[in-house]
């Protein structure tokens, strides 16, 4: 081989090192791609929310009951409407005396309640509390079982005669009778005036305001 071609052959091959070196050199820096992040729709993907612990129920409020009813005593004064009442005494009875002579009998079993009251006309005009439905007035038992007065209150020895009416200011002194079964025990007596004071009807059963005695 003559020196020229060794010569050639020695540049080719140098050449052909030269250029692989250059070529691992560039594939070895070559950048690498970032992963590709799951592209799943979100919904296949669960997502975790922490749970909240429940709201508690705001407590009830109670609810204010009402005032209970006040009752007076024996000897205590009350006034309704244009009435003025005191009940002074009360006692149980089996007869109660008349105005004319003879006496009330209770019936077989039965027993009277009879409330001593101080009545006084508070009004502007005059009232006839037994034959005009002037003055209300009702008995309860220990059962709250209401009870009427008796009929013909002013054929009583002592009370306010039928038709006989009491002046503006004046009072009376009257004896209120009910009759009831032998073992049932009174609790309360209740009093109130049917109209107000200019004398319209009002409350004629004592559903809106009345006084209360305590039966003791």
């Amino acid at each position: 081989m003559s020196k020229k071609v060794a010569i050639s052959v020695f540049a080719l091959l140098l050449i052909g090192f030269l250029f692989g070196r250059y070529s691992v050199s560039l594939w070895q820096t070559k950048p690498v791609q970032p992963a590709i992040p799951d592209e799943r729709p979100a919904s296949a993907v669960p997502i975790l929310i922490p749970s909240s612990p429940p709201t508690p129920m705001p407590e009830p409020t109670p609810t204010a009951s009402s005032p209970p009813q006040s009752f007076l005593d024996v000897g205590q004064t009350g006034i309704d409407g244009g009435l003025i009442f005191s009940l002074e005494s009360w006692s149980e009875s089996l007869s109660i005396p008349k105005r004319r002579g003879g006496e009330i009998r209770a019936k077989e079993g039965a027993k009277f309640v009879v409330a001593k009251i101080k009545f006084q006309n508070n009004r502007m005009a005059s009232v006839d509390i037994y034959c005009r439905f002037h003055l209300g007035s009702a008995l309860f038992d220990k059962d709250n079982r209401k009870f009427d007065h008796i009929k013909s209150l002013y054929d009583i020895e002592g009370n306010t005669g039928c038709n006989d009416n009491i002046q503006p200011g004046f009072s009376s002194s009257e004896t209120i009778a009910f009759e009831l079964p032998e073992a049932f025990k009174p609790d309360y007596l209740m009093f109130w005036d049917p109209q107000d004071v200019i004398g319209e009807n009002k409350d004629s059963f004592g559903e809106r305001t009345s006084i209360r005695f305590r039966l003791k």
